[in-house]
This record gives C-alpha cells, sequence and structure tokens, in this order.
C-alpha cells in the first residue's frame, strides 16, 4: 500500500429488493440498450404485483405496492444486478474524475474501486477525508436515484495496516460506520488473514464440533455416524479449502474430533496391538468386517523399515528383506520378547555378529545382514513394498491384484496387445478389437455369466452358442464373409480369437492384418442390426463395406490428397430416370483409388433393368486392374 492508507468499505443494503424504484429500472433497462418493447413487457410483469394480507382470520388486500422487485421470482436477481450496474457507472465516473482512488494489490495492477455480489457490495479508497466526504456524496446521489439505502449498522470499514488509530476514528464518525472486527466472515469465510491462521480458520472446527454436538444427542447407529461424516462433516472444510491452505493443526483438530466420534475401533478390537495383528473378534460389527476384508492384501506388502529397531519386534514384525515370508524363522527362546535394537552391538549401530550366530539359522542370519543400518535414522517406520512409493493406496493395491491375477494368456499376448494399438485402423475399430481380444466383447455367452438371462444360441446360424470366436470366426455366416476377403479360411486351427488375431498380426503383412480387423468389426456391427434392428446384410456387402470405410478412413487420413470436389458432386443431377421404350439402362458407377495404382467398376445395386422395370439380371461387383499412363 505504501505511505498512504486505503479503506474498504462493505456495504449492506436496507431492504436491497423491495426498495428499487421503478422508474430508475426502467431508466437503466433503456440506458443499458434493451428494446422498448422489452422494456415494457418486464415493466408490465413488476409493476402489475399485488399482495393479500392475512391478519385476524380476514384477508386484506389486494395491496398494490409502487416499487420494489419480488425475492424469490426467478427474474429479480437479474433485475436487480441492472439496478446495480448504475451504482457501478456511478463508481467508474467519480473514479474517472479522480474524486475517488481505488486500491492497488501491487505496483502496475490495475486499480479497483468496487466489487459487487448480489446485494452486498464492497468499495475502496483511500483513507482520506475528503474521498470519504465524497463516497457519502456518492451515496446520497444513488439513493435519490434508485431509491435504495445504504444500512449503516450493516455496514463497516476495513483500513489497511498503515493506517493510525486517529485517522480510523475520524473516518468512522464521517461514514457514521463501525471498523470491521478481526474474525469479520463474508459468504461463510474470513474478510482478513492475520498472522495466526489457526485462531482466523478456528470457525471450521467450531461448526464441526457443533454438528458433532447435535448428532451424539441422537442415538445414531454406526452406518449412520459413517453417513453423517462422510456426507456432512468431511464436507464442512470443503468450501474454505477452495481459498486457504488449512494448517496441520486445523487438518489435526478436525480429524481427531471425527474420529472420536466415529468411535476407533482401536480400543475395542485391537487395544494393545496394530491392525495387522487382531482377529475378527466376537460379535463383530459389518464395518469391522468390511476393514478386515483388506487386511490380508494390506499384508502381503506390509513391511518395517529399520531405523533404531525400538519398535520393531524380533519375532512379529515382517522386518526381513524377504517377498514370501518377511518373518523370522528362528525360534531360540531368547529372541521371545526381544527388539531388533537388541541384535546392535553395544554402543554402535551396528550388526552384533556373535549374537547373530548364536540366535540365528543361517536363512535369518543372511537376511538380517544385508539390512543396511544408518546412522541418522532413528524412526521405524512402516513401508508397502508393492509400491514404488513405500505407500499403500488403492491405486496400488489396484495394480498389484491386476498383476497377481493376470492370465497367462494375457501375458504371452502383451506384445500382441502393443501391435494392435500401432494398427492402422480408425480408434473405434482399435477398441472394438481391444474388447474382444480381451474377453470384454457382450455376446449372448458373455451376459449370461453376468446374469443376463436371454437365449445364447447365434443369431447368425442359431446352431452354436454365441461366444467370441464363433461368432467372429466359427460361424458359417462368417467363414463365407472370410472366404471372400484376402484372409481366406480364417480361424481353421484357433480356439480363440485373441490367439488368432495376435498371430496373423506376427505372420501376415499390415494390408492384411488391416481388412482382417475391418471384416472382424463389420461383423459384429451386421450382428447388432440383425439382434436389435432385425435387419440382414450379405456377406458380400460385409466385405465391401469394411473395405470402403478402411479406404476412406486411410484417404482423410492421408496429408497427400486434397478435398473431395464436393461442390461438383452436388452439381450432379442424382434423380433416376427410367430407360426409353425398348432400350436397357445400366446404372454404373466407377472410383480410381491413387494409393492402390487400380480402379473399380460396380453396377448400381446388382441390376439392368428395361424401359418396364423388370428385373433382366443380376450382376456381380466387377473388379479390374487399369494400368495408370504417365
Amino acid at each position: 500500500m505504501g505511505k498512504e492508507g486505503f479503506m474498504a468499505l462493505k456495504l449492506g443494503m436496507s431492504k436491497a429488493y423491495d426498495r428499487v424504484g421503478w422508474t430508475f429500472l426502467e431508466a437503466m433497462l433503456t440506458r443499458m440498450g434493451f428494446g422498448s418493447h422489452f422494456v415494457a413487457l418486464i415493466m408490465s410483469c413488476v409493476t402489475t404485483v399485488s399482495y393479500n394480507v392475512t391478519y385476524g382470520g380476514r384477508v386484506m388486500g389486494p395491496i398494490h405496492p409502487g416499487r420494489g422487485i419480488r425475492q424469490g421470482d426467478p427474474l429479480s436477481p437479474y433485475l436487480f444486478l441492472v439496478c446495480a450496474e448504475g451504482l457501478s457507472s456511478l463508481l467508474k465516473h467519480y473514479e474517472q474524475n479522480r474524486w475517488l482512488n481505488g486500491c492497488q494489490v501491487a505496483r502496475g495492477a490495475p486499480r479497483v474501486s468496487h466489487m459487487l455480489f448480489a446485494d452486498d457490495s464492497y468499495v475502496y479508497c483511500k483513507a482520506k477525508d475528503d474521498e470519504a466526504e465524497r463516497v457519502l456524496q456518492l451515496f446520497n446521489v444513488y439513493q435519490r436515484a434508485s431509491g435504495q439505502q445504504v444500512n449503516q449498522a450493516k455496514s463497516s470499514i476495513f483500513f489497511s495496516k498503515n493506517t493510525n488509530e486517529g485517522t480510523r476514528d475520524r473516518l468512522c464518525n464521517i461514514l457514521g460506520m463501525n471498523e470491521a472486527m478481526e474474525n469479520n466472515m463474508y459468504l461463510g469465510l474470513p474478510c482478513t488473514m492475520g498472522r495466526n491462521k489457526n485462531a482466523i480458520l478456528g470457525f471450521l472446527k467450531d461448526k464441526l464440533q457443533k454438528k458433532i454436538f447435535s448428532w451424539e444427542s441422537s442415538f445414531l447407529s454406526k452406518a449412520g455416524k459413517e453417513v453423517l461424516l462422510k456426507s456432512v462433516a468431511q464436507a464442512l472444510p470443503c468450501y474454505a479449502m477452495n481459498v486457504f491452505l488449512l494448517t496441520q493443526e486445523i487438518c489435526s483438530n478436525l480429524e481427531g474430533m471425527m474420529s472420536k466420534f466415529c468411535m476407533i475401533y482401536k480400543a475395542r478390537y485391537y487395544p494393545t496391538g496394530t491392525y495387522l495383528t487382531p482377529e475378527i473378534g466376537p460379535n463383530p460389527s459389518f464395518i469391522w468386517r468390511s476393514i478386515l476384508e483388506a487386511k490380508e492384501l494390506v499384508c502381503t506388502g506390509a513391511r518395517r523399515s529399520i531405523g533404531g529397531g525400538t519398535s520393531v519386534s524380533i519375532l512379529r514384525d515382517p522386518w526381513l528383506p524377504h517377498n514370501q515370508n518377511p518373518y523370522i524363522l528362528s525360534s531360540h527362546p531368547a529372541l521371545v520378547g526381544k527388539l531388533v535394537s537388541n541384535l546392535f552391538s553395544v554402543g554402535q549401530k551396528r550388526w552384533d555378529i556373535e549374537v547373530l550366530n548364536d540366535l540365528f539359522e543361517e536363512r535369518d542370519k543372511e537376511l538380517i545382514m544385508s539390512i543396511q543400518l544408518s546412522d541418522s535414522v532413528e524412526e521405524d517406520l512402516w513401508f508397502w513394498n508393492k509400491s514404488s512409493s513405500g505407500f499403500y493406496t488403492i491405486k496400488s493395491a489396484y495394480s498389484y491384484l491386476q498383476q497377481k491375477t493376470a492370465t497367462a494368456d494375457l501375458v504371452q499376448n502383451t506384445e500382441g496387445f502393443k501391435k494392435l494399438r500401432q494398427l492402422d485402423i480408425p480408434q473405434k475399430v482399435q477398441h472394438f478389437l481391444w474388447r474382444a481380444t480381451s474377453g470384454c466383447l457382450p455376446t449372448k455367452v458373455q451376459l449370461n455369466t453376468k446374469h443376463v438371462n436371454i437365449e445364447m444360441m447365434c443369431p447368425f446360424c442359431n446352431l452354436s452358442a454365441e461366444t467370441i470366436y464363433h461368432i467372429l470366426l466359427g460361424c458359417s455366416f462368417s467363414h463365407s464373409c472370410w472366404s471372400l476377403s484376402v484372409v481366406s479360411a480364417a480361424g481353421v486351427n484357433y480356439s480363440e480369437f485373441n490367439t488368432w488375431l495376435f498371430d496373423l498380426m506376427a505372420s501376415k503383412p499390415p494390408e492384411v492384418v488391416r481388412e482382417a480387423a475391418m471384416v472382424s468389426w463389420k461383423i459384429w456391427t451386421v450382428r447388432n442390426e440383425l439382434v436389435w434392428n432385425d435387419k440382414t446384410c450379405s456377406t458380400y456387402e460385409v466385405v465391401r463395406s469394411a473395405r470402403v470405410v478402411l479406404d476412406q478412413w486411410l484417404s482423410a487420413q492421408s496429408q497427400k490428397y486434397g478435398a473431395l470436389l464436393i461442390d461438383d458432386i452436388n452439381n450432379v443431377n442424382e434423380h433416376w430416370q427410367k430407360p426409353m421404350l425398348n432400350t436397357v439402362k445400366v446404372n454404373v458407377d466407377g472410383a480410381f483409388f491413387k494409393r492402390r495404382t487400380s480402379s473399380g467398376l460396380v453396377v448400381q445395386q446388382g441390376i439392368i433393368m428395361d424401359s418396364l422395370l423388370k428385373l433382366f439380371l443380376e450382376a456381380e461387383l466387377a473388379w479390374f486392374n487399369l494400368k495408370l499412363q504417365k
């Protein structure tokens, strides 16, 4: 702020909505550029209101007000913003004439003269008598024009630190407002932050404590308490955390209150041990059973890191660097109840070789000797060896379980999945192949395993159960499709679709693999059309459509070819006309494929028609290669 002091006036309007003048509102709407018809409609909504009041059992009214906008009306907040724009414009006018000087947060930053939120306003200016007089003058002008009134009792003043006490008292007397207290709140958050963050943010602790005390008076079940903790207690500090970084003390206090309310299970189930030691115990609650479900998983990776060794039991804790069994196997009586620190040399932080030789088997001794001790580390820590960070997280546990339960086929097919992601095919086809090779395609057999009660027979042949392999390779319909493609006789020597596809990617050129991918995808889309829309498709159309989609996609991905001449195509008259009498009409179309250095010819719909539109001949697709001329 420099040497000059500044002040911020927090203004509270008295009956903000009820005092809005209708003439002022209409003038503001007109000045802001709204059309006369729109302004008339708005003012009709505002001015035609009437009220009835029930007093002593009698209805009094109707009462026709002469000002104000109705609170609760969805239109009212927007109309109030229009009125607030008048105050904003007046403040800008005073600032432009240098009657008021806004506040800068730093040198070179823009000056801020005011901030408006709903019916609350902040006005910033220098902490001087003349500017305080100007503020009063501004308020009087705005109040006479709009009909609104500044409530001085609800308003307060914040001063910068370099404003002395005498100036503060004098300005408060001029403006008729009180100086804001340190714990003043706005929108549920502190207006100012001092050095003692714990005291300022202590309101979070008070709010949470009131909530918990009100809950404790009710006879809530444990499940009910859990719901309240998750839905209410944990949500209370979230709003403040969007703005402030809570101190560690505040976080500890909040967690402590929630833990105490939750009635810590340690006191009941393992008062002298750790989470890894207790059994399920007598009469366990549902929540405790749920917590213990994860115990086995946590124990598989829970380990102790040796610092000073003063809190690690030699026999009970998992502290040896061994993945399968981190516990001591030796059973010498002298080890019972002893700590790892007892294995150090007297006065030194190193392993006592003589003690190790006397008390431990060879396996345990070698593992202990492999642990490196540090003079600078004294704390014994827990860590989880299934994650690189040492922390147990849901993500690391999920990854570990995924690796543990992964089948041998998936491990062997890792290279196949990499090649699948590199295929030059549409992304939707890649996604389809990933689902098919992972066993996630919703065939009828797959749906039945998920307890969907449907008929499992193949929709094409109705002879076998619809598995991924059958619908894509084993069905007679699929066989016919593959016989028309470059991947003929597909799937004869295989029983799984993923094995067939991965072997194909390893042994065939890319263009063959691309066609296999597209035909597989098209078979599945045709199957869906049959199941859901009862639409059939020929095997020839399956292969042709798969090739067309691939060609169009590859052309769109290539940077070598320009855009299609859409304008020229649209100018062609596409309305079909029947041939003249005693003539035959053949509808054909052709295409040149620059990438393939070839061309194709097709008879439209495979039909030749005479003038009477009788079916004359059904034509097949005719492919031929043309040698391109330079």
